[in-house]
């Protein structure tokens, strides 16, 4: 069974290639142009690096972006987890970046202290985890 868990991590790390909107949104995370910040997608602090995709995203998909009295951005309405939209244009697995089998999902990894830096490595490296396919 253990070689079976090495082999499924072999080709999830191996066989996904990145779309264009997967590699746009990891050069946006490593671009050190965003400041971050967390439980949101965008507040006054900054981004998570959910709400980087929505702000990179937000011409081509049409998105609305609304800042509210609380100082909160929804975009679409959406505040904590990324809208449909923005979720199927970069072919992620859920709306909070959920992983495929055990292991916390971007929002988490975001609000955990991870860098936007570490998570594009940690995405790259892994593709398959959080990615249903190549966008």
């Amino acid at each position: 069974m253990g070689c079976r868990v090495g082999l499924e991590t072999f080709f999830e790390r191996e066989l996904m290639k990145l779309g264009k909107n997967q590699k746009k949104w990891i050069k946006a995370l490593r671009s050190g142009k965003y400041k971050q910040t967390k439980d949101h997608l965008r507040d006054s602090d900054g981004y998570c690096c959910l709400g980087i995709g929505c702000r990179i995203f937000k011409k081509e998909l049409g998105l609305s972006e609304l800042k509210e009295a609380d100082g909160i951005t929804s975009f679409n309405s959406w505040r904590g987890s990324l809208p449909e939209a923005v979720e199927a244009h970069l072919g992620l697995r859920s709306n909070t970046g959920k992983t495929k089998g055990r292991g916390k999902d971007l929002a988490a990894r975001n609000d955990n202290g991870w860098t936007f830096h570490e998570i594009a490595n940690f995405l790259v490296k892994y593709p398959a985890k959080f990615f249903k396919e190549s966008k």
